[in-house]
Parts: C-alpha cells; structure tokens; sequence
C-alpha cells in the first residue's frame, strides 16, 4: 500500500494487539511451551481443574491419612500358655517414607475355676516385611506386650468367675520397614493354679477388629 509522505516507523507486536479469545491450541507448536514459560499460580484449586499427561507430587502435610483399610474377625480363639497368631490380621501397602497407624479393638472372656489364684492374657503386635512369610514381635517399651486383664481371686469368691471386656490397642509404626506391611495379633494367657481359660471373639459372636492407616511422613 503506498503513503503519502514518510512511512511510518515498525513497532513491535504486543498482547494489545491481540483480541481477546482469538487464538486456540491448534495456532500453538506442539512442544513449544514448557513449564518455565507458565505462571506458578496458573492452576488453583478453584473450580474443576482438568490435568492432561501431568504428574502430580503428594501436597499433604506430614500426619495426614492417605488411606485407611478396616478388618473385622468374629471366630472363636482360645488363648494358651504360648504365644501364638489369634487370627486377626490385614496388611496395606503404603508410599515409601510414610508411616502407618494400627488400631486394634478385641473382645476378651476370661474364666477361673478352683484354685486358681489370678489370670492375666497378654497380646502382642506381630509384623511382616516380606510378604507375610515371616513375622516378628513389635518391639513395645518394657517388651511385655499389652496386660489386657489381670485379675486375683479371693477364696471365697474365685469359682466359676467369668469376666468380658473390649481392649483397645493403639501403635504407630514410624518404620514399617516395606511399602507393604502385614499386621498380626498374637496372643497368650499366664496364669497360677486350679481351672483358668479365655477366648477372643467368645462363641464366635463378639468382633474383634483392626484399622491401618497410612500417614503422610
């Protein structure tokens, strides 16, 4: 196009004077675009964000639950003099550095005859790292595993005395050791004299549960 007189000068291209709206994805190379050439704040977590072929890192600060896993066990299990699986257990795997959070609840009977002169169950936490095919004791401060009830009887009142109750027992495990961990409750019962016996889970009926969280490291 011819002027009339000086031509104007060349000025550089800027966003003004581009209209709003006016470009779209296929106008861009493919691979043109990298992340350093994106704001930092350019996703936020307003709305419903859409990321395609992106990988996104954990944001959750140390002590959250990522996940959670809940067994319940309702069979029968006589406790002995020596220590041995009760049968309830689960396992969960996990993101490496994280830790995991066991929760177990049991129902224990407990019953003394004649001339016994106290009781006292213990349980323990057993785990596996390698799949289940071993499992070891949880190293508890004082290495006697959990009292869950200890009872003396007098003589004028120890015949045929039950008793039930529901344990707790809580444990975090700050080195699970594996990215997949399996849990154990064992078990076993002391005891001194005459007729004594108990059972998780008495007659099959009452619940005996466990609950592993993983939580964020």
């Amino acid at each position: 196009m011819s002027t009339l007189g000086r031509a104007p000068a060349n000025s550089v291209m800027s966003a003004d004077d581009i209209a709003d709206n006016s470009i779209n994805a296929a106008k861009v190379i493919d691979g043109s675009i990298d992340v350093a050439d994106i704001s930092s704040s350019v996703v936020t977590t307003t709305g419903t964000q859409t990321l395609t072929n992106k990988t996104l890192t954990t944001c959750l600060p140390a002590g959250c639950t990522i996940q959670t896993k809940f067994t319940a066990y309702s069979t029968q299990y006589a406790l002995t003099s020596t220590i041995a699986a009760t049968g309830l257990h689960d396992s969960i795997t996990i993101t490496s550095g994280n830790k995991i959070k066991i929760n177990i609840t049991y129902n224990l009977r407990t019953y003394a005859h004649g001339s016994c002169s106290w009781l006292s169950p213990k349980t323990y936490l057993y785990k596996s790292t390698d799949g289940g095919s071993s499992y070891a004791a949880v190293t508890m401060p004082g290495g006697q595993g959990w009292a869950s009830h200890y009872r003396d009887f007098e003589e004028s009142s120890q015949d045929h005395a039950y008793h039930d109750g529901v344990y707790p027992m809580l444990w975090l495990d700050d080195s699970p050791g594996a990215t997949t961990v399996h849990y154990k409750l064992y078990a076993k019962l002391n005891a001194s004299g005459g007729t004594h016996s108990a059972w998780m889970s008495a007659d099959s009926y009452y619940p005996c549960t466990i609950m592993l969280e993983e939580i964020q490291g």
